[in-house]
């Protein structure tokens, strides 16, 4: 089975991707000038950067006896 697609269909669509490119090539320029990219990297890395081990520390601490989690640079 074929699907077909007609000319107004074919327009709409050519125009969305036209302004995705857009919007893409403007947050690329964006990011580059400001320096935002290195940002977002240095989030990412700290998001995930957590042990694992101190989370479930601070969850069992919370639960056996009800003390609420210190700040850390882990936290």
């Amino acid at each position: 089975m074929t699907a077909t697609i007609t000319t107004d269909q074919q327009t709409r669509f050519d125009d969305a991707l036209r302004r995705a490119d857009l919007v893409a090539a403007e947050l690329r320029a964006t990011t580059a000038a400001y320096g935002f990219d290195r940002h977002w990297r240095n989030l990412r890395t700290h998001t995930v950067h957590d042990p694992v081990v101190y989370k479930a520390r601070e969850i069992g601490d919370w639960i056996l006896n009800e003390r609420v989690p210190q700040f850390t640079l882990y936290s």
